[in-house]
């Protein structure tokens, strides 16, 4: 069984940002579900994001099983759909180095124009569409698992918004 939690209502209602009162949540429940030192290196990641690349806090999932071995996931939304701004979504500004997600991520730089019907090629540093919240794909969430044996987040999935969109994509980076 999961938990859910989305912090929006929260935050608008306490006049907070979605990722503080997210965090904040995670904390609170942290004393069962030992994940500090991976919240505190997302929470730092995210944090420091320029502000044109801020992200909002989108909804946590939490298992309810033994604490010892329950996954946190977090799901932020991003609203700039660069390839360099997923590769740092991705690899928390580059603190994450897993060869397999690396390789994963070349591979999802070739073919991510083509899953969003772009009609042209473009480069690393493109901003593949408008950050506008009006586009099909103007934003993406990006989802991290915390569980308390490893020793960093493991980024789980990347989902391109989907709104009148004409394609759709799920990529995922676990083992």
């Amino acid at each position: 069984m999961k938990a859910c939690f989305f912090p929006m209502l929260r935050a608008i209602h306490l006049g907070l940002d979605s990722h503080r009162v997210l965090f904040d949540a995670i904390l609170r429940a942290d004393r069962k579900l030992q994940v500090t030192k991976l919240l505190n290196l997302l929470d730092k990641f995210v944090c420091e994001l320029p502000k044109e690349r801020k992200c909002a806090a989108h909804m946590v999932a939490f298992d309810c099983i033994d604490p010892r071995s329950a996954r946190i996931k977090v799901h932020t939304r991003s609203y700039q759909a660069s390839i360099n701004n997923i590769r740092d979504m991705f690899t928390l500004g580059g603190q994450l180095t897993d060869p397999a997600m690396l390789k994963g991520l070349e591979i999802l730089k070739g073919i991510l124009p083509h899953l969003l019907a772009l009609e042209e090629h473009h480069t690393k540093n493109s901003i593949l569409t408008p950050p506008n919240l009006l586009h099909p794909h103007g934003d993406f969430v990006a989802a991290y698992e915390l569980t308390p044996d490893h020793l960093v987040p493991d980024h789980a999935q990347l989902c391109p918004g989907r709104r009148k969109a004409l394609t759709a994509i799920l990529a995922y980076t676990r083992e």
